[in-house]
């Protein structure tokens, strides 16, 4: 399974994720004391911002580094506290994941350290391939379950690979309610 395209993501936030069923807000309001820490490139603000409202959308509370009032004014020991206390106040940690976030020098370094204070099925990774772009992907990545866009308005989907490579799909909501 490959990476999104860009323009899936906009379409799908600016069409099918307003369309989302009062069935599928329903079932999801758990996700009103579930909480996403969304780890991304400062390059790719745009994506994590649309990722974000979506998620809200459906009452995820997602944090995002660039609109935290209290990170400090330059990058310092105090940024990287902070991302710390962050990654382990949110319950789930959420890759986006892009050839940017994968030269960043900060998101592996997030990966690296949620992996170390979350299990597992606690990570997703979204994979989105830019404009213009092919996404390269990393092997480091492929340890963690794959959110994937729904095939309608009401189902978000994560897949996780198994070591022998099988796909099997995942509802994203049990993924984010875990």
């Amino acid at each position: 399974m490959g990476a999104i395209r860009e323009a899936e993501l906009r379409r799908f936030v600016g069409g099918a994720s307003k369309a989302m069923s009062a069935q599928s807000r329903k079932m999801s309001r758990i996700g009103s004391v579930t909480s996403v820490f969304l780890s991304h490139s400062s390059k790719d603000s745009d994506l994590a911002g649309m990722l974000k409202d979506a998620l809200e959308k459906v009452d995820f509370r997602v944090y995002v580094d660039w609109l935290d009032g209290g990170m400090p004014d330059s990058v310092s020991v105090a940024t990287a506290t902070r991302i710390r206390e962050k990654i382990v106040e949110y319950s789930l940690f959420l890759l986006l994941s892009t050839n940017n976030a994968l030269q960043s020098r900060w998101v592996p370094w997030e990966l690296g350290f949620a992996d170390g204070k979350k299990s597992s099925a606690k990570i997703g990774v979204f994979e989105v391939e830019r404009e213009g772009e092919w996404y390269n992907g990393s092997e480091y990545v492929e340890l963690y379950q794959k959110v994937t866009l729904p095939t309608s308005a009401t189902r978000w989907q994560a897949t996780y690979s198994s070591k022998q490579g099988a796909v099997s799909p995942v509802d994203l909501r049990a993924w984010l309610s875990t």
